[in-house]
């Protein structure tokens, strides 16, 4: 579909963000499982190290790691189906990534994070709808 350009950047991201806040309500009913956090802690840490082709690997791998603590397969098929799609824009987007842009993205990640933690709700969905619009940005959408 995308190739005969019936999908758009902007539908995509907006189907992205919609499964992301699936994903993070369904972790905070659940919880993160501990081994998850210290994944996701670790990869906050490392996404302040980074830059260029390393931000994109610790970004991709963020969005995985809250997949995986969900413990949910479809989960992961759809948005591993969608990431494939979606992961070629942000990868562009990434490489050229400034400072400010850099520092709000790891904001954003952060946010997310620990308002799962603190199983906020209302702060989980504006951390991620700040996300995808940053991104919205940088896309030009």
């Amino acid at each position: 579909m995308l190739a005969l350009g019936s999908i758009t950047k902007s539908e995509v991201c907006e189907f992205r963000c919609t499964m992301e806040k699936s994903v993070c309500s369904m972790l905070i009913e659940k919880g993160i499982p501990f081994e998850c956090q210290v994944l996701l802690e670790d990869n906050l840490a490392r996404m302040e190290q980074v830059d260029g082709s390393e931000l994109v690997s610790v970004d991709k791998e963020f969005h995985e790691l809250l997949i995986r603590a969900t413990e949910n397969e479809l989960f992961s098929m759809i948005m591993e189906a969608v990431m494939i799609v979606y992961r070629e824009w942000i990868d562009l987007v990434l490489r050229r990534v400034n400072t400010k842009e850099k520092a709000n993205l790891l904001n954003y990640h952060k946010q997310i994070y620990n308002s799962v933690l603190e199983r906020d709700e209302a702060a989980m969905k504006a951390a991620v709808d700040g996300h995808y619009h940053l991104i919205s940005q940088m896309l030009a959408l």
